[in-house]
This record gives C-alpha cells, structure tokens and sequence, in this order.
C-alpha cells in the first residue's frame, strides 16, 4: 500500500443525530496531524440524507455539469448552514487547501468529494485505503491516556437516563478525578472545592431532558475535549491528559457548570488552569468596545465563540479608528472593502419596532434618540432604566441639554460665514 504524504490534511466530521431529526455536526481540521480550526454546527439531517442522495443519482445518470452543480451547492449550503461572510475560519481553510483534504467521518451518506461552495469544487476525497480501523496511517493524533477515559466513564455515568452528557457532568467528574483533585485543591482550597463539586452535583442532577439509550455528548463537551487534543498536539503528545481537559474547560463558555464555579466565588480559569487569567480589562475601551459587539454578534448566529471575522466586524461597526484609517490608506479599493464588511446589516425600517422607529424619525444625534425612546414611560428602555435605579427623568432632562448643544450654531462658524 502506498504511504500517505507526511503533510496531510484532514477533515473530521463526526455527526450526533439527535431525536428530532437534526444533527450536531462537529468539524475539526487537522494538518500534520495538528488541529487547526474547529466548529459546529445544527444541521437537518433528513435534508442532507435528501440532498445526498439526489447529488449521488445525479452523477450516476450523468447529469449536466450545471445541474450537477446546483445539487453540490445546495448540499454544501445543508452540511455548512452560516450567513455569507459570516463562515468559520475553517471554510477559508478548506478552500485554499493545496493538497486534497482527507475525510475521516461517521457519516456514510454525503458525498464529499462532490461538494461545491459556490465557486468551484472543495478539494475533498475519501482515501479508503488510508482508514484502517478508522485512523488515517502517519497522522497519529492524540487520544485519551486511561486517567481521561475513566473521568469521561463517569461523566457518562451521572448522566444516565439523560438525553446529553452536559458540561455539568464532564465537570463534576473532572474535580472529582484523583488525578486532579489535589492540584485543584491547592488552588482554591479543600473546602471550596468541595463546595464547588456540591453544587455541581446539584445542577448536573437537572442538566438535560430524559432520554432513552446512551447520552450524547453536548456541544460544550465536544469543543472542550477538542481543544484538549489541539493542547495536547500543540505538545508533541499522543496522549491527552486530564490537565489538558482542565485547560481546554477553562478556554471556553462553560454554560451552566461555569455558572455553578462562578457562584462559590471562583472563575473556572482560576480553578482549572496553571495560567495567568487573561484580563480583558486591560484593553483599550474602543477594542473592549468592539470586542462586545462581536461577542453580540457571534451569539445572535448561534456561536460559542467569537472569531477573526467577528472582532473585525465589531472594528468595522463601532468606527474603530485604526481599521478606518488603515483601509482609507488603500483608497477606494480599501474604501469598498470596509463598505462591505458591514453591507447588508442596516436594519430595514420594517425590522424596528412602533416606539424605535418614532425615536429615530424624531432625531438624528444620540443625545435626541435616546430621549425620544426614553420620553416614552411605557417603553422597556424606560422600564430597564428605572430597575436599574436610574432617574430617568434627570437623564431626559440632561439629554435635552444635550441634544440642544448639539443643535446650537457654532458663534465662531457664524461670524467665519
């Protein structure tokens, strides 16, 4: 049997099929047997099975390239459902693969080499030859050492009867872990680490819907046991240990099991990693600015996590300076690119509500808009204010003040005319 190259790309895409008929798709992009890029994605499985199939039988009947095309296309949109311009840095990858991507999946059904992104045909095979037992030859990526399998034995245990394996489960069986216990212990405590693993015990108790058969790992499980194989890697190790899931558990928004660390006085970074907590708080305030509308942004399409594309859209949105500047230097070409970056976000006046479309028909400035919809004491801003022990009616009259200034000729611009 010929040996694979020693630079290899790899796709792995393992599928969990869920009962109401959509899929978690979780894709994880390996070169060198590094993982580079990862994400996930809910997918309705009943429309790739449809879609796959037609693709299949349209290559069997010989279909014209065109039609073939329009089938690929539709397929890719299904396996990747993300806005245009709003896709995962793993997409760009693929598309700019210089050798062909190796598929490594559980799911038998898609076509991959046929998929087509609009613009050409992804660089996608299924080498058979190259999958004995399932693992790509000379790409040795790390897998769970024994202490790491037992955690996630018992992860699966407490989640019994349950329809997922949440982050609460994976946690409790994480703190708990005799491996790991006393380092966690030394951080912050014996006793706050007892607390921390009662009150896990109490949310995993009523994580997830009943279910029949074996659990499912949750989406929050699956990115923190990839990001601990993408330590590991990082690492030179074909082992992963537990402190790299600790590590990868501390990078990421634990959900609920994150809430229940936070409640007994610690963060999880402080509980689970050897690092420093990165302090956000040290920024700037025009990138922590950005930095939480591309946080908005990311969550309003479903994401975990906030990517490239994201933070660069919240430069883009907030007039970050720096980016302005930068891509005014290019002129119009640098001009049109920042135009397009936010095109297509404006909301249609049909997309306001009655009392935000009034306040922004009654006025221009920030200071006019904001007394507008605060003017209004039915409103929910007006509402949210007040619970948040605001005088509103002190801040509409400083609005006013404001918004006046703001309105008031300029004397020097008027004797300048």
């Amino acid at each position: 049997m010929e040996r694979p190259p020693t630079s290899v790309t790899l796709l792995d895409v393992r599928v969990t099929e869920r009962d109401d008929g959509s899929a978690l798709y979780f894709y994880r992009l390996h070169r060198s047997g590094r993982l580079e890029h990862d994400c996930s994605v809910e997918v309705s499985q009943p429309r790739v099975g449809s879609l796959s199939e037609r693709l299949a039988a349209a290559q069997r009947d010989e279909t014209p390239e065109e039609r073939l095309t329009d089938h690929a296309q539709a397929l890719y949109r299904a396996l990747f459902p993300y806005p245009p311009g709003r896709e995962p840095d793993l997409l760009a990858r693929l598309r700019t693969s210089p050798e062909p991507v190796l598929v490594r999946t559980n799911e038998t059904v898609v076509p991959w080499e046929l998929l087509h992104d609009g613009t050409g045909f992804l660089p996608l095979t299924r080498d058979l030859e190259r999958f004995p037992g399932g693992q790509l030859l000379g790409d040795q990526l790390p897998v769970p050492d024994a202490a790491v399998r037992e955690m996630l034995d018992r992860a699966f245990d407490l989640a019994a009867g349950r329809r997922l394996v949440t982050s609460s489960h994976l946690l409790l069986s994480l703190v708990t872990a005799d491996g790991l216990r006393p380092v966690l212990a030394g951080r912050v405590g014996a006793d706050r680490l007892e607390r921390i693993a009662d009150r896990l015990r109490r949310t995993a108790e009523r994580a997830s819907g009943h279910g029949t058969g074996d659990p499912i790992m949750s989406d929050t499980v699956l990115r923190v046991m990839s990001g601990a194989e993408r330590r590991a890697a990082e690492r030179g190790r074909i082992d992963i240990g537990l402190e790299d899931v600790a590590e990868a558990f501390a990078r990421i928004d634990g959900g609920t099991a994150a809430r229940a660390v936070a409640d007994c006085g610690v963060t999880p970074w402080r509980l689970l990693s050897a690092e420093e907590e990165p302090a956000l708080d040290r920024l700037d305030d025009g990138v922590g600015t950005a930095l939480r509308v591309a946080h908005l942004l990311a969550r309003a399409q479903g994401h975990r996590v906030v990517a490239s594309y994201d933070l660069l859209l919240g430069f883009a949105l907030t007039g970050g300076p720096a980016l302005r500047a930068a891509l005014a230097a290019q002129g119009g070409r640098g001009e049109a690119a920042l135009e397009a970056l936010t095109s297509g976000l404006d909301p249609h006046p049909g997309e306001l509500s009655e009392r935000t479309l009034g306040a922004v028909r009654r006025a221009t400035g920030e200071a006019g808009v904001l007394r507008a919809l605060l003017s209004d004491e039915q409103s929910a801003a007006h509402a949210l204010l007040s619970q948040l022990g605001v005088d509103v009616r002190a801040l509409i009259r400083d609005l006013d003040r404001r918004d006046a200034d703001r309105r008031r000729p300029d004397p020097d611009s008027r004797r300048g005319g």
